[in-house]
Parts: structure tokens; sequence; C-alpha cells
């Protein structure tokens, strides 16, 4: 199953070490102000799937991989969201939470 990855605007990423990630986030989704960079394949659902990008996007081990499928965008980083078809997950500054 694939995963979709949302990224956080540049100017909202220091709110999430702030004292209310969850409400920023929500306050994002609403005004729609992520940006869907793609949708990539894993085989992993859940958390373990957001790990997976995490890991695609920032492993200097697989940047042949990262290349071919993540193309030119950032890694994920804090505040960034994965959709793995049923759940959404959240980068927190330390592990996930689904939102």
């Amino acid at each position: 199953m694939p995963a979709t990855v949302f990224q956080i605007p540049a100017h909202a990423m220091m709110k999430m070490y702030g004292a209310a990630p969850l409400a920023t986030v929500r306050n994002l989704i609403r005004t729609d102000s992520y940006e869907m960079i793609g949708t990539f394949p894993t085989e992993l659902t859940g958390e373990a799937a957001a790990e997976d990008m995490f890991d695609l996007s920032n492993n200097p081990s697989r940047d042949e991989q990262r290349a071919a499928v993540w193309g030119p965008h950032r890694s994920l980083s804090v505040g960034d969201v994965v959709f793995d078809g049923a759940e959404s997950w959240l980068c927190l500054p330390m592990g996930w939470t689904k939102v």
C-alpha cells in the first residue's frame, strides 16, 4: 500500500516545537496549508509506514532509492504528515502521533 506525504509550510515548522503542535496541525489542515509532495511505495502501514517514509527521505544509505522516487523535495521532518490510506501520522520532534 502506498503512503502519501504532506509537508508542512516552512513558516509553520517552528510552531511544532511549541506547546500545542496538534492544534497547529489541525489549523493547517483546515486551511489546506499542507503541500502533498507525492505518494510513495511501501509495504508497511500505520506508524511503520510513516517511519519508512522518514527513513527513505533521511537515510544516506537509501540515496539512490530516494533520488528515484522522492525527487527534489526536502526530507521528511517535524510537522509533516504521512497518510497510509487509512490513518494519518504526524512527525513530532521525537516519534509519531496519529492525527
